[in-house]
C-alpha cells in the first residue's frame, strides 16, 4: 500500500511543502532569563541585569555597556547548561514564561507549526544543548496544546510517514495513547526537527570555534543546513515548491538573514522545485507574526502585506475523500476506531455528499 501511495505522490507535480525555523527569546516566548552586564555611570562600571529584549537594543553600545567583567561566561550563565542552575534553567524559565502567558509575536505561529506536524528548527543564540531545548518543546506539546491540537499533530505525523518513511505505517498506534510526547511517532517527529543553541559546545564542535563569537554568522550556518535538509525532502517526492520561513526579533540577526536568504535563494535556481525563503521580523510586539520579506530566485518579492500569513503544513494537503490517511487513520476523536466501521462510514458520507451536490446542480439547472 505504501509503495502504491508513494508512486501516486511521485506522479503529482502539484505538491507544496512548508517548513519553519524560529529564534526563541522574544520571538516564541518572553523569557525571564536576564543577562548580566555592566553599565557606565559617572565613568564607573556598575553591575546591572537586562532582559533579552533590552540586550538586543544595547549590545552594540560599547561605550556605555559591556558584558559583566567583559566575561561572556559570567554574563550568559543563565543561557547555558553549564551555569549555576545546570540544565534545568531553560525548562524552568519556559515554565515561568508560560505561567504568565508571556507569549512573543511568533507564539501562535509556533503552536500552529506543532499542531500541523510541520518540521521545524529552533535557532537560538543560547548555549543550551539540543536535548535541553527538545525537553522544553516536549513540555509545550504536553501542557500547552489542547486535545484537538494534539490529535491533529499525531494525524499529520502519520501522513508524513506515508510521504517520507519506508517502514510499515501500520506498526504505529493510529491514535495517540498516554503522554503524547513520549509516543514513538512524536519522538520520531521531534528527532526529525533541529535544535540549535549556536553558542553551545555541541554547535561549536560541529561548526567550528568561530561560530560562538559571531551569533549572526552562526545562525546563518544553522539555517543553511536546515534549508538544504528541507530541499532534500522536496526532491524525494518531486514537490512543485517549498517555502521556508525564519522569525527573529533581533534587528541585527534579521538584517543578516535577509542578505543570506537573498543569496541562498539565488543558488536554488538549478533545483527542479521552486524555493521560497521568508524572513519574519518580530521586533515590534504589536505586529502578530512579524513583518515578512520573501525571497525567490535571488530577488525580493513585493508583498501586498508584510504581516505573516497563516502556516501550511510540511505535508501534502489532501482532499476530503481521496486521502488514504484520513481513511485509515481518522483524526477526529468522534470517528469510529474500528477500520471496517470507519471505512463504511466514510463511504456513506462520501455518497451522501456526492448526492447532495448532484441534487443541487440538477435543481439549479431547472431554475
Amino acid at each position: 500500500m505504501i509503495k502504491r501511495f508513494i508512486s501516486f505522490i511521485n506522479e503529482s507535480n502539484d505538491i507544496d511543502l512548508s517548513y519553519s525555523a524560529f529564534d526563541w527569546d522574544d520571538n516564541i516566548l518572553h523569557m525571564p532569563t536576564t543577562i548580566l552586564m555592566d553599565k557606565k555611570i559617572n565613568n564607573n562600571w556598575e553591575p546591572i541585569e537586562v532582559s533579552t529584549s533590552e540586550f538586543a537594543n544595547v549590545r552594540n553600545d560599547k561605550d556605555n555597556y559591556r558584558l559583566r567583567n567583559d566575561n561572556p561566561l559570567i554574563a550568559f550563565s543563565g543561557f547555558r547548561d553549564t551555569g549555576p542552575k545546570g540544565k534545568s534553567v531553560f525548562i524552568e524559565d519556559v515554565k515561568k514564561a508560560l505561567s504568565t502567558k508571556a507569549y512573543a509575536p511568533a507564539w501562535d505561529h509556533f503552536i500552529e507549526t506543532l499542531s500541523n506536524g510541520t518540521i521545524f528548527a529552533i535557532v537560538t543564540a543560547r548555549g543550551h544543548e539540543p536535548d535541553t531545548i527538545r525537553t522544553a518543546v516536549e513540555y509545550i506539546i504536553d501542557n500547552t496544546l489542547d486535545e484537538n491540537q494534539k490529535f491533529l499533530l499525531y494525524s499529520h505525523c502519520l501522513k508524513h510517514l506515508y510521504l517520507f518513511k519506508d517502514s510499515d505505517v501500520d506498526s504505529y498506534d493510529r491514535i495517540p495513547k498516554g503522554q503524547i510526547s513520549k509516543s514513538k511517532l512524536i519522538q520520531e517527529y521531534r528527532d526529525t526537527c533541529d535544535f540549535y543553541g549556536v553558542t553551545s559546545k555541541s554547535f561549536t564542535d560541529e561548526f567550528g570555534e568561530a561560530s560562538a563569537s559571531n551569533p549572526e554568522k552562526a545562525k546563518e550556518m544553522a539555517l543553511d543546513r536546515f534549508v538544504d535538509k528541507c530541499n532534500e525532502y522536496a526532491k524525494r517526492i518531486g514537490a512543485k515548491s517549498i517555502s521556508i520561513g525564519f522569525s527573529d526579533d533581533d534587528p541585527k540577526n534579521v538584517d543578516h538573514v535577509h542578505k543570506f536568504f537573498k543569496e541562498k535563494s539565488a543558488l536554488t535556481n538549478d533545483l527542479i522545485h521552486q524555493v521560497k525563503l521568508n524572513v519574519y521580523k518580530t521586533t515590534d510586539r504589536s505586529i502578530k507574526g512579524g513583518e515578512r520579506k520573501k525571497f525567490v530566485g535571488g530577488e525580493e518579492i513585493k508583498l501586498e502585506t508584510n504581516q505573516a500569513p497563516g502556516l501550511e503544513s510540511s505535508i501534502l494537503p489532501f482532499t476530503k475523500w481521496n486521502n488514504m490517511t484520513s481513511y485509515n487513520y481518522p483524526n477526529n476523536k468522534d470517528i469510529p476506531t474500528d477500520d471496517q466501521h470507519h471505512g463504511l462510514k466514510m463511504k456513506t458520507n462520501q455518497s451522501t455528499s456526492f448526492y447532495k451536490e448532484f441534487a443541487f446542480n440538477r435543481k439549479s439547472k431547472r431554475k
